[in-house]
């Protein structure tokens, strides 16, 4: 083994638990709605069967390679269930209508290997930088770049700086739930003793992100309608054309480096991310190559330059997530509390105290790519069957796996409350058209900001503001939060980016009043509240709350009448899933779960009888097998021990 970079045997040691992860990844990706952070989810309860290095292996080689089959199924129907996929799917489809599908997968997946090779050859040769960097960072300035990532996500999340600031402070309240670390004060835990611990991140990323997304109305009337692609007019994927697609790819090896290094800039930025990635990279392709097919109406370089980029931000994003601790993207911080959950510390720390992480994590993403390419040239032919499942069809599972995985990371039942109240949040926040993203980055980095914060006050005090990594790093704060709005226009990325994010969806402008006023309300509680905590326990909820206070007022006064939201099947949907909740509540996640297949396939989709029982079993063993690490939550709960009890009395 002489001669092997040391951080490459991990690499090689967990061979085993990087191909779990690696065709996790892979399926994931090619199932339609299942994206990284809804993949991240499912993923956490099997990482937490391994220990720390394995599930850390896992879990990186599973987010290094789920976009570079998310796109296929996205470009086969012509159905992108991401801003990111839109800006793929704006040629891949024409290509797709034109008979040219296997080239469009061809070129998937050898830009997605280009850009992922890229991503992770940048981070392993900026890490010794980047851990020279980080040693020389104090409390005071993991403080500021803390402060930085969430102004910077804030500016750059949507059309209002106001709105992005108001969520990211609700993330970093929600941050403050539990019992404080330094003083053991409780924190807005209600008297639930489950809140000592603090809110489960993956309730939180269920609720704001699963559940609205796979309770939107689009295809509600799906009973009525087919519920895939008919056989007739299933796309036919053969290898030669997949092939053809790769040689397009090496044809056009200029603009694929050109948008890879786009891609791992942006990553490097924290609240920039995958949707910007993607359309700086088709923007700049479109105005700078020459196509033989005008771009829209299927020009194969519309298709590499946005997953050539998508995949190599997730090496320039993995950087500032494990050196400082700032999360580049969503996937990113989801992927950071993850790593809290299975164990491992990151942030300026890591470079000395274990570097080989880093640099571990560099060649995982490498490796996966590596291999994942023939894998997936091998099943190309064969994937259309796949891809080309209707949404309705997958909105289920993906809806039982989401809430499963969550109540198995807890172990308890009352999860379900907090899935319930932030899938309410998520959803009203969907509905307004405002970003959910801040919240989950508030929320991972909240704890983060609030240590550093702490122990530069003890320490420095004001004087840390004076420090000169500290007034470089509020520079670039001011700098991040001013320039976007000093424009007279936006980039025709942020553009397209909008719309595919929003749709036609607006928000009633009565509905967004009322949660003003909620907010306001909400905030004002937590000033009164958080007054009446010890010492230095007062000191986050009490900021966060007069941010978000004064960023609600601020964002009152700039948002303007929209339209109408108009959605359909949404109650529907959510009764049904409501009635799940309740299920799993009284009998446990496995029989809970066989209902809810039987139910929502029978009503919102047109599954035939006979598949109704498999699914329900199917469902049922899934369940099983993610909650069994959990087996408070195979027996009926509450009402159920009671009545039985009160029986047996």
């Amino acid at each position: 083994m002489a001669g092997i970079p040391d951080a490459f045997l991990p690499a090689i040691e967990f061979g085993p638990v990087l191909l779990a992860g690696l065709l996790f990844g892979l399926v994931g990706g090619l199932i339609p709605g299942i994206s990284g952070r809804i993949g991240l989810l499912i993923a956490l309860p099997v990482a937490l069967w391994f220990e720390p290095a394995s599930a850390a292996v896992f879990l990186i080689a599973m987010h290094a390679v789920v976009h570079t089959t998310g796109s296929v199924p996205a470009v086969l129907m012509g159905l992108p269930t991401s801003s990111s996929e839109a800006a793929t799917v704006i040629d891949g489809w024409p290509m797709m209508q034109k008979g040219r599908g296997g080239e469009a997968v061809g070129a998937i997946l050898a830009a997605s290997l280009a850009g992922g090779v890229l991503g992770a050859i940048a981070l392993l040769a900026l890490a010794p930088l980047g851990g020279l960097i980080a040693r020389q960072f104090t409390s005071a300035e993991v403080a500021a770049l803390s402060a930085s990532g969430l102004v910077a996500i804030a500016a750059l999340s949507g059309r209002s700086f106001a709105l992005g600031l108001v969520v990211a402070a609700l993330g970093l309240l929600a941050a403050t739930v539990g019992v404080d670390d330094h003083t053991a004060a409780r924190r807005f835990t209600l008297g639930s003793l489950e809140l000592w611990d603090g809110l489960n991140i993956a309730a939180v990323v269920a609720g704001l992100f699963v559940v609205p997304e796979m309770l939107r109305g689009d295809g509600s009337d799906i009973a009525t309608r087919s519920g895939g692609t008919p056989r007739a007019e299933r796309p036919r994927v053969r290898m030669a054309d997949v092939l053809a697609g790769c040689r397009e790819t090496v044809r056009n090896g200029w603009l694929t480096l050109r948008s890879a290094v786009l891609g791992i800039v942006v990553g490097f930025v924290p609240g920039l991310g995958a949707s910007v990635a993607v359309w700086l990279a088709y923007g700049h392709a479109s105005a700078s190559t020459r196509s033989r097919i005008p771009f829209g109406e299927g020009a194969v370089e519309g298709v590499i330059a946005p997953e050539a980029a998508n995949n190599s931000k997730e090496g320039g994003a993995m950087l500032p997530t494990l050196l400082f601790a700032v999360p580049g993207t969503t996937s990113m911080a989801i992927l950071l509390g993850a790593f809290a959950l299975i164990g491992i510390e990151v942030g300026p720390g890591m470079a000395a105290r274990d570097p080989w992480i880093i640099e571990t994590a560099g060649w995982v993403i490498l490796i996966a790519n590596l291999l994942a390419f023939p894998l997936c040239l091998l099943i190309a032919p064969f994937v259309t069957h796949l891809a080309t499942l209707h949404r309705a069809l997958v909105i289920p599972f993906a809806l039982m796996a989401a809430t499963v995985a969550a109540l198995a990371l807890s172990g308890s039942a009352e999860t379900l409350v907090q899935i319930v109240v932030f899938g309410l949040l998520g959803t009203a926040l969907a509905r307004l058209n405002w970003p959910r993203a801040p919240f989950v980055l508030g929320f991972v980095i909240g704890p983060i900001l609030e240590g550093a914060l702490s122990r530069t006050m003890l320490t420095v005090g004001v004087e840390a503001l004076w420090r000169p990594m500290v007034l470089v790093i509020l520079g670039l704060t001011v700098a991040a939060a001013v320039l976007p709005h000093l424009r007279p226009g936006r980039r025709g990325a942020r553009r397209g980016e909008s719309r595919a994010a929003a749709g036609p969806e607006g928000a009633d402008p009565s509905a967004n009043r009322a949660f003003f006023v909620f907010l306001i309300a909400l905030f004002l509680a937590a000033l009164a509240m958080g007054s009446r905590f010890p010492g230095q326990a007062a000191t986050m909820p009490l900021l966060a709350a007069a941010v978000g206070l004064v960023a609600t007022l601020a964002a009152m006064a700039t948002v303007r009448r929209q339209r109408r939201l108009t959605g359909s099947g949404l109650p529907h949907r959510a009764l049904v899933y409501g009635a799940y909740l309740a299920a799993i509540w009284l009998v446990g996640p496995p029989l809970a779960s066989a209902a809810y297949a039987i139910a929502a396939y029978s009503l919102f989709t047109p599954l035939r009888r006979r598949w109704l029982l498999p699914a329900g079993l199917g469902f049922a063993a899934f369940a099983g097998f993610l909650a069994g690490e959990a087996p408070g939550l195979w027996r009926p709960l509450t009402l159920l021990s009671d009545l039985y009890f009160l029986w047996l009395s």
